[in-house]
């Protein structure tokens, strides 16, 4: 499997929309290997899709990102795991082992409560 995570100082990239790097592993057997980095300064966001597309990308692991990128990623078969934050190697090794709780990386005011997209809800005050 082929995992991209967008990376920004060691942490996942807060907005997909505007990440300026992607890292890309491959996972075997729970195990992890960095084969590629690529730089997105210059690629829109449906470029970005595209890129990770054809590197085979199976899912991508990044914060916040907008409606219809995440709806481009799916059409091009890339499972998105958003609303993450955190230290780039541990949330990789927390779901390349599938663990459920994903809530332990949720970003700050995520709370855990999704909505059927998988997007965190805000609650009114």
């Amino acid at each position: 499997m082929k995992i991209a995570l967008t990376e920004w100082q060691g942490r996942i990239s807060p907005v997909f929309d505007v990440a300026v790097q992607a890292k890309i592993y491959e996972t075997v057997d729970m195990s992890s290997k960095l084969i590629k980095e690529i730089d997105f300064a210059d690629y829109s966001g449906e470029e970005r899709i595209q890129v990770l597309s054809n590197e085979g990308i199976d899912r991508l692991i990044c914060g916040a990102i907008s409606d219809h990128l995440e709806r481009f990623a799916l059409m091009n078969k890339i499972q998105v795991i958003s609303f993450i934050s955190g230290e780039v190697d541990a949330v990789l090794n927390h779901f390349k082992e599938q663990r459920c709780n994903r809530t332990v990386f949720n970003m700050p005011g995520c709370r855990g409560r999704r909505n059927r997209q998988g997007r965190c809800m805000r609650r009114n005050k």
